[in-house]
Order: C-alpha cells, then sequence, then structure tokens
C-alpha cells in the first residue's frame, strides 16, 4: 500500500515491533531489497538499535524532542558523544552477557527521581556475590500475614515437595475453530518450572507461546492435559481451590495500553485483585497499593491519574504491581517489554529480575526478543507449530542449539553492528 504512489521516500515507523525474529529479518530484507530496487531513501524509526544497525547507513539519535548525536552507523557504536547515546547502547541486554549483569542504563526520567534512590540490580548482584545465592527480602517484605486475623494477606501455602516443579503441564493440548478452519495452536506441550528460576518460552510468531501462557494462569482451558501449580489442579471446579491458584499465579499482560481499564485510576486497578478475593479492609488495601507503588518504583502521585496518563514504562509497572497485590509465587509475563525503548527495557528487567531475587517469584517469560530471553532466563524452550522442539541451560540453547529451528532464531537475531544477511 505504501508503495502504490511510487514513493521517494519511505517512513517506516516501527514496522517489527510486533514480530519474532525470523519474520522480523525477512521484512528488514524485504525493505533492503526495495529501497535499492525502486531508488528509494528509507526513514526507519525504531527502538531496536541492533536492527537499526543492521539496516541504516546513518543513525538519528533522538532525547526529549530534539536530535543529540547523528553519525554513520560505524562511528555512532564505536564512539558515540552523547551521553543519552551512551546509556542507549548500554541499555542493551547483550551487553549483560558480555558483562555478566546489566550496566548503568539511562538517566531515570523526572517522575523516577523523585522518590528516594532504590537498589538496583547492580547492587543485588554485588550483594548476591558476597552472600551467596540466598536471595534478601528484606527490600521487599511480604506483607504482614497472621492466621488469626481473616481479613488478612493471602498466604503463600500450599507448599509442594523440595525438589518438585512449582508449574507443571503434562500433555497440553489445545485447537481453535473458526467456521471449516481448525488451527492447532498446542500439541501435546509438557514442561516444568522450578521454584524461584525463570524460563522463557521463545518461537516465531503463531506457534503458541501467548496460548501457552494464557492456559498456565487459567485465561485459556486447555482441551486435555493437565496443569498444576504448586501441587494444585488449575482445572479444578471448586472455587475455593480456584481461588487459592488465582492467587499463586499472575500475569503481565503483553499491551498495557489494552490491559488496563482506561474507567479507573492506578490505585484502583492495582486494588482490584484484593477487592475480587475480598482480601483487606479500605485501610490496609489502601497501605498495600502504596507499598506495591513504592516496589515497582511508582510515584505515589501516579495513583491518583488514568492510564493514558501514563507512560509506556509507568503502565508496565502497573501492570506488574496489580500482578503482585495478591503475593503470587509464579509470575507469568507475555512480552512485558516489546513495545519499550531500549532504556526503559532495562529498567523494566532490572526490576523483574529484582523482583525475582528479593520476593523468590518463579517467571515464565514470553519473548521474541533473544537478547531479552539470554539476559534473565535460567533455561529456554523453543517452540516451534504447537510443540517444544529444544529446552535447555540458556548456556545450551545458545552456545549449543541442537534443533535446526533453534539455530534459524539465533541466526535471525539482530547483532549490533553486523552485517545484514542476504535474502533466504
Amino acid at each position: 500500500m505504501a508503495l502504490a504512489g511510487d514513493p521517494e521516500l519511505l517512513l517506516a515507523d516501527e514496522p517489527t515491533t510486533a514480530l519474532d525474529v525470523t519474520v522480523q529479518a525477512q521484512i528488514v530484507r524485504l525493505l533492503h531489497r526495495l529501497c535499492r530496487h525502486h531508488a528509494m531513501g528509507l526513514l526507519f524509526v525504531s527502538h531496536d538499535l541492533a536492527l537499526v544497525s543492521q539496516l541504516c547507513d546513518r543513525i538519528a539519535v533522538m532525547h526529549e524532542g530534539s536530535i543529540v548525536e547523528e553519525a554513520t552507523v560505524a562511528e555512532l557504536i564505536q564512539s558515540p558523544q552523547h551521553p543519552h547515546t551512551k546509556a542507549l547502547l548500554s541499555a542493551i541486554p547483550e551487553y549483560k552477557v558480555a558483562n555478566g549483569r546489566l550496566p548503568t542504563t539511562a538517566r531515570p526520567p523526572a517522575w523516577e527521581t523523585k522518590q528516594a534512590p532504590s537498589p538496583t540490580i547492580n547492587d543485588a548482584y554485588n550483594r548476591r556475590q558476597s552472600v551467596g545465592v540466598q536471595a534478601d527480602k528484606t527490600l521487599f517484605p511480604r506483607p504482614p500475614s497472621t492466621p488469626t486475623e481473616p481479613t488478612g494477606w493471602p498466604a503463600d501455602t500450599p507448599s509442594h515437595s523440595p525438589g518438585s516443579a512449582i508449574v507443571e503441564a503434562t500433555g497440553i493440548c489445545k485447537e481453535f475453530r473458526h467456521a471449516a478452519h481448525r488451527t492447532i495452536a498446542l500439541d501435546g506441550v509438557s514442561l516444568a518450572v522450578q521454584e524461584g528460576e525463570c524460563l522463557s518460552l521463545v518461537g516465531e510468531s503463531g506457534c503458541g507461546k501467548t496460548t501457552l501462557a494464557r492456559i498456565l494462569v487459567g485465561v485459556e482451558q486447555p482441551d486435555s492435559g493437565e496443569i498444576r501449580i504448586c501441587g494444585l489442579n488449575t482445572q479444578a471446579t471448586k472455587l475455593s481451590v480456584r481461588q487459592r491458584v488465582d492467587r499463586l499465579c499472575q500475569m503481565v499482560f503483553q499491551n498495557p495500553y489494552a490491559s488496563l481499564n482506561p474507567r479507573l485510576r492506578v490505585h484502583k486497578i492495582i486494588e482490584e485483585p484484593l477487592l475480587i478475593h475480598w482480601t483487606g479492609d479500605r485501610q490496609r488495601r489502601s497501605r498495600r497499593v502504596k507499598q506495591l507503588a513504592k516496589t515497582v518504583r511508582l510515584p505515589t502521585d501516579c495513583l491518583e491519574l488514568f492510564p493514558h496518563q501514563l507512560s509506556g514504562g509507568q503502565r508496565q509497572r502497573v501492570a506488574i504491581a496489580r500482578a503482585l497485590a495478591l503475593s503470587p509465587k509464579v509470575i507469568i509475563a507475555d512480552e512485558p517489554v516489546s513495545a519499550l525503548d531500549v532504556s526503559v527495557q532495562a529498567r523494566i528487567l532490572e526490576l523483574l529480575d529484582e523482583l525475582r531475587e528479593t520476593l523468590g517469584l518463579t517467571l515464565v517469560l514470553v519473548s521474541h526478543n533473544l537478547q531479552v530471553v539470554r539476559w534473565i532466563s535460567d533455561r529456554v524452550a523453543v517452540m516451534y507449530s504447537g510443540q517444544i522442539g529444544e529446552h535447555g541451560t540458556t548456556d545450551d540453547i545458545f552456545n549449543r542449539p541442537q534443533h535446526s529451528y533453534t539455530q534459524l532464531l539465533l541466526n535471525s537475531a539482530p547483532r549490533l553492528g553486523a552485517p545484514l544477511s542476504s535474502d533466504r
């Protein structure tokens, strides 16, 4: 459609944000080929610096409404001049892989500086190195709970047997029917997630990642198979069991624009799970909401705003706070940073990783950003056509992939400064 008028300049505004790496690579190669064939200029808008460095000849870095630096790709990567450019480059997740942890990211926005400085992931990393792998739970303590108080916060029970998986899925099958068309979304998927670890699900669009995530959290029901969270069957019909499962497992949805109720103020959005589960009185819920806002580093003055008045990063923090409201053991995060720029993305990843360490959360992450997956995951499961084609530790998947599709995914991922691969 954009080529219909035979333009001399093509404007592409985030054309690959929601695409997996294989389709993204195809679209980028298509744009490159079209520009050469039609002798057409391309203005490519993106927050993916690795992708930009492969496709473009020059890069202009914008900050607070102005172009602060412009240079060729090689010059900008090898010798960035502006502090914001340096911060953007340092926020790319692959730097964490090289250094063993996430480096200092861009200067926090003004709204984050209104509060006292919060502990960073580097602080948590250094502390873990000095005291061992035991998580420090003093930064974000769980809310008080007493057995005799009927309005107390959800307890951490039931506990599962030591060494057993906290999330178990066995033989999950799901198909969708539209008129005469039949789509098999999941075909006998089985997986297990240990307590405190991060398992990432990767694969191309339509492979079943999001469907599996929605089934794990109970939004969708499988056609066959069984899912257990802390030993509880998520398909139980008994209301009390279903409520306990809901408290144990919460979800952060992909699009914070759509997952937050536009008619509610932020404090009501975060409080909603507490109201649904009849948890605490009004004063305790109010204190809990403020505590959650502090936990995700959201300023208290944002609690009276509506979602459309927040930035993308702030909306995602609200979604995370809402997911933490009932003190769950498991968080399912579906593409939580796909629509965010690299500096905000890095801060959200810092937050998720720190919460996982300090609260002992188990994280199931759905993502098509392989650098994000490599940054935060303990294990990776590669999905293809509704099945898990390969799974293993992050190191094994990225350094010793066995499945041909896994190798294709890794080869398709953009790398900072690498040349654009030829069409296949």
